[in-house]
């Protein structure tokens, strides 16, 4: 009983996503403001990680696309070198 009614939920949600009665599902989801409400929780969580030093993700990106630029480099002079 639990399976179907989870699977008419999932029915509903393609329909409504795809649908005309988006705006209204979506008023429904969220009638009381949580999607701002963790907006603003998420800006001040980031706040406080950049005040005790913590990386940015695009800073975090960055370092992780210049790790693989690297060892790329490494890799072609270790092959040249043999």
């Amino acid at each position: 009983m639990l399976e179907s009614g989870m699977k008419a939920l999932e029915r509903a949600r393609k329909s409504a996503e795809n649908g005309p009665a988006a705006k209204v599902v979506a008023s429904l989801i969220d009638p009381f403001g949580f999607r701002k409400l963790e907006d603003v929780f998420d800006q001040r969580v980031a706040s406080a990680l950049e005040r005790l030093g913590q990386p940015s993700p695009e800073v975090l990106m960055a370092l992780l696309e210049e790790i693989q630029s690297l060892r790329a480099r490494v890799e072609q002079l270790e092959k040249a070198r043999r």
